[in-house]
């Protein structure tokens, strides 16, 4: 088991110690503590230590029950993840607090896997935000009521269609309009804040928490942060058959039909008037017109005061919280504009609890995540901190109080982005992988670390590039070469990794005789190694048939289909989805929580009706389903390498596909070798520390930190000797850093 996923390997260790000994102990009746002690003392029976143990088990399971809940439901999880993905890889585990409260910001991007995914792989208790649409759900409310999750009700689950239709004009705005809708504005911002965050504190104003809900249509679009900080737009409404003074009031929210951004209503003059806040709108955002008005969406305001009251509550008992806050689901490469709920939050249980929370980002990078047996990365940053002396600019509410949200926003979102690769579109980050993998010099497999370390470097690179006034002249040629070369794998089936295996010389000869091939001692290994795989996949196909066809392909179709179903639907529903792939694995899940319980109670059935077996019998086969389920997927996937590493030999046989394997290699190397002297050439002008740095803050990458920002306590992730250890080395590090010459750089090794 790998360390770091559902526990330590210490603790692993110590399990299997207890677990061997304790069967070592049952299984000879003369180590048995129990018989030792019962033909010792002859009044008692074996009867009396099963029901006092009994007894204590189910007192225990009572008095515990939660954390007893809990840790059932988090070994489910942790079974379903090895089941439904070929590895999960964790990096930066060391940067999550071992004790105390904390946050998790956490990208959205695979729907209830992406929660299933943390919680599975730290070793924190983490009790989640979830939308309340969701948890109403049945199978998800229960695990999410089993794992303590609290519900929030959003304004886009309850969005009812307006009366009539609406056009939009900007409003010109004089002096006084101005000072008089940022003064409305603001007072219903207040209002909003007073209820929410401060009542126990009545002298104080704020903002509202959910200044920017159902804001994320547009990839690609400025942040929450920078749309919070314009100055207020008022933009006129003129509705058709409206009635606005009975269905909007300050606060509510409209959005056209066909787009993702909703506007702040700020005052409503009458049934076909009202004025709403167009700021933090994408700049190219197309206003419904008098001449064609659109139908509208009536987004009634969110009361969140009870869902801060409780996340306050388990901060304040040093529990851990996780925050998706980029507020939905999507299927995106880069993240959504975020919410300010996180940094009222973080704020809030400054100012009412002096808790100054670390806030801690968590990547999770996905590969396949829509198929079966996918792979992901899962990232933990290091933690943001509130600088306290920017405390009392929260404190005066009004704008102090937006500023200094919106800053610390700006700089989770650039923490969050340093756990991430990110792209334009996905085209773009295979594009990246693909220059990722033909860089690189090391041998062998990189490590985890390394390996995101690395592809982020192609990523921003890329983005420095393509935003560059005068880029290179021929960076868009080796663009293209690489998507070629991309192209060319695809069409035959191959893997990157398998290119330097097809060697020119054996790829350009014909098919050998027997006699032929016996006079070359290369081809006599490669001849044995392509039986031996042979014979191998055979093997695992006769191993994976039966599990298979039984009881792995009935659930896998059914699941497919409905999983699909669901896609569409939720694409259908979304306005930032773009094919809504992220919810695919999770109705995979959920299906098959259901359906394969199922089959094997329909296979128990048959088996009682059909056969003459005893019950024993019948309970021992479906005791041994879940382990033949799984050796079939495993035998499965073990099988589909063979057989990928088999297929260039099969493509042989073809005369005109041996002759595209046989220039793949060439192709590779010179490819490889022009991407390596174009970084080495462009890297001192275009990329700067991307090419120079060994070890990169990805935080600064993405960003100059804001004064909100401290560096959190070092003796929250380790004990004091430790911590005392760790702060040496760093002051020594730094004094032989400063005496040595600058340091040679990775791309010229």
């Amino acid at each position: 088991m790998a360390p770091n996923r559902f526990m330590t390997e210490l603790d692993f260790t110590k399990t299997q110690i207890a677990v061997y000994i304790g069967v070592m102990l049952l299984s000879i009746d003369a180590l048995n503590p129990i018989k030792i002690l019962c033909s010792a003392v002859p009044w008692l029976h074996p009867w009396h230590w099963a029901s006092t143990s009994l007894a204590l088990l189910v007192y225990v399971v009572l008095s515990e029950f939660k954390q007893v809940l809990y840790f059932l439901v988090k070994a489910f999880f942790h079974s379903i993840l090895s089941i439904f993905f070929r590895h999960v890889e964790v990096v930066g585990v060391e940067n999550v607090p071992r004790f105390g409260p904390v946050l998790f910001t956490i990208n959205h991007a695979n729907q209830f896997i992406d929660a299933v995914s943390v919680l599975s792989t730290c070793q924190r208790k983490i009790s989640y935000l979830m939308a309340e649409a969701s948890y109403k759900r049945r199978i998800v409310g229960d695990l999410a009521w089993a794992l303590d999750v609290v519900p929030v009700k959003r304004a886009q689950d309850e969005a009812e269609q307006g009366t009539g239709t609406i056009a939009m004009t900007e409003v010109v705005r004089s002096k006084d309009d101005d000072s008089t809708a940022v003064k409305n504005q603001q007072v219903v911002e207040d209002a909003v804040a007073i209820e929410v965050l401060k009542k126990e504190t009545d002298e104080k104003k704020g903002d509202d928490g959910d200044d920017h809900d159902d804001n994320n249509g547009k990839q690609g679009s400025s942040t929450l942060a920078t749309a919070a900080a314009k100055a207020t737009e008022p933009i006129k409404v003129q509705g058709f058959d409206t009635r606005f003074t009975t269905e909007l009031g300050p606060g509510d929210k409209i959005r056209p039909s066909g787009t993702s951004f909703a506007f702040k209503v700020i005052q409503v003059d009458s049934d076909t008037e009202l004025v709403v806040d167009g700021s933090g709108r994408p700049s190219n955002y197309d206003f419904p017109v008098s001449s064609n008005p659109q139908p509208f969406d009536a987004l009634k305001k969110v009361d969140t005061a009870q869902v801060f009251e409780k996340v306050l509550e388990r901060l304040a008992s040093g529990g851990a919280v996780g925050i998706f806050p980029e507020g939905g689901s999507h299927d995106r490469t880069e993240l959504l504009p975020l919410k300010v709920g996180i940094a009222l939050i973080a704020y809030s249980a400054l100012d009412k609890h002096n808790l100054n929370i670390p806030i801690v980002p968590v990547g999770l990078n996905y590969f396949r995540a829509h198929r079966w047996r996918g792979k992901a990365v899962i990232e933990y940053g290091r933690p943001t901190m509130i600088d306290a002396s920017t405390l009392p600019q929260f404190q005066q509410g009004g704008e102090a109080r937006r500023a200094i949200c919106n800053a610390l926003l700006e700089d989770i979102e650039r923490s969050m982005k340093s756990v991430l690769v990110s792209a334009p579109d996905y085209e773009t980050l295979e594009m990246i992988h693909t220059a990722r993998r033909l860089w690189q010099y090391k041998k062998g497999t990189l490590e985890t670390a390394e390996k995101q370390d690395l592809t982020r470097r192609f990523a921003q690179g890329y983005q420095l590039l393509l935003q560059h006034p005068n880029p290179p002249d021929d960076w868009q040629a080796l663009y293209k070469r690489i998507t070629d070369y991309r192209q060319t794998l695809k069409e035959l089936g191959l893997r990157d990794y398998q290119v330097p295996a097809l060697t020119e010389e054996h790829m350009e000869r014909d098919v050998l005789s027997v006699k032929d091939t016996w006079q070359h001692p290369t081809q006599v290994l490669q001849v044995l190694h392509y039986t031996y795989q042979t014979l191998h996949l055979l093997f695992l196909i006769s191993v994976a048939a039966i599990p298979f066809l039984l009881i792995n392909l009935p659930v896998g179709i059914l699941a497919g289909w409905y999983a699909e179903q669901r896609r569409k639907r939720a694409l259908a529903k979304s306005k930032v989805k773009i094919n809504a792939y992220d919810v695919m694995l999770t109705e995979k899940v959920l299906f098959c929580i259901v359906a394969v319980p199922t089959l094997w109670i329909i296979y128990g059935i048959a088996l009682r009706t059909l056969t003459d077996w005893n019950g024993s019998t019948i309970a021992l086969c479906l005791g041994c389903l879940p382990l033949f389920a799984y050796m079939g997927i495993v035998a499965a996937e073990a099988g589909m390498v063979d057989l990928k590493d088999l297929q260039p030999m099969y493509m042989r046989l073809g005369r005109k596909t041996r002759r595209r394997l046989a220039a793949l290699p060439k192709v590779r190397k010179e490819l490889q070798d022009d991407l390596r002297a174009f970084i080495k050439e462009v890297g001192p002008k275009y990329l700067g520390p991307l090419y120079y740095k060994d070890k990169i803050d990805w935080t600064e990458v993405w960003g100059t930190t804001s004064a909100t920002q401290q560096q959190p306590d070092p003796s929250l992730f380790s004990s004091p000797a430790a911590t005392q250890q760790t702060e040496d080395a760093s002051a020594a590090a730094a004094a032989a850093a400063a005496e040595s010459t600058p340091p040679t750089t990775k791309k010229d090794q």
